[in-house]
């Protein structure tokens, strides 16, 4: 799905997900099928010439992060609810079977044979066969008591090679004050919370049972625009960059 990206955007108060195609040169949407139709308002987007847009599922909650299988399958991380799994069986772009997994959280990744997600304190790793929309079994816990409170992003990518797991650890406070969000309330430097929050670490993606003492700090300092959300579809990052 090099060439489509998947936008959560708010719509009479719920959200709806929504595909934005490329039409110059883009591949088939799934192979041996052509590209489905897009809304005729391209889903309530304004977009530049040569792209057009549909909603795939509406109503979908509190989208936070999603990844796309090969298949086209889609695996939605809320902030409100279990992961959503969606797939589309008619080939018209709009999602008819969805499925949930799991709890509530921001961060989802895949890689071969595997799923995983997130909440505030844990990484959770499902088996999931290549083409199902459902894992098999219950899932084994990759990383836990991940510091909660403050921010609660806790995003995913996975390396190309599938063996290492990056986690990105919201920070505790917005600028790390004396007191929180507080006016001209002074900034603690150097700021505690550095050591174990406001950075990405960096996970074995196969060893169960890590805490924050297993994994190692691999970046921070880096906004959210260049940050883990910078590339919701994208299943997996070979070369995450340091600021």
């Amino acid at each position: 799905m090099s060439n489509e990206a998947t936008t959560a955007i708010r719509r009479s108060g719920g959200l709806m997900l929504t595909l934005v195609v490329w039409l110059a040169a883009q591949p088939a949407y799934r192979p041996g099928t052509a590209l489905p139709v897009c809304d005729a308002d391209n889903g309530g987007l304004t977009l530049p010439a040569g792209f057009c847009a549909l909603v795939v599922a509406d109503q979908v909650g509190a989208p936070r992060h999603l990844v796309v299988a090969p298949n086209g399958d889609l695996f939605v991380a809320r902030a409100n609810g279990p992961l959503l799994a969606l797939r589309d069986t008619t080939s018209d772009g709009k999602a008819d079977v969805r499925e949930t997994i799991g709890e509530s959280g921001t961060g989802v990744a895949l890689g071969p044979g595997v799923l995983y997600i997130s909440t505030q304190s844990t990484v959770y790793r499902f088996a999931l066969r290549a083409g199902q929309l459902r894992p098999v079994g219950a899932p084994d816990v990759i990383v836990n008591d991940l510091p909660t409170g403050g921010h609660s992003a806790r995003n995913l990518a996975l390396a190309d090679d599938g063996k290492t797991l990056f986690v990105n650890v919201g920070s505790r406070s917005n600028s790390c004050q004396v007191a929180d969000r507080a006016l001209e309330s002074p900034g603690r430097d150097p700021c505690p919370e550095l050591a174990t929050r406001a950075a990405i670490w960096r996970f074995d993606a196969d060893r169960r049972g890590q805490t924050m003492t297993d994994g190692t700090r691999y970046a921070g300092g880096i906004t959210q625009r260049r940050g883990p959300r910078g590339r919701p579809g994208r299943p997996a990052v070979g070369h995450a960059a340091r600021p």
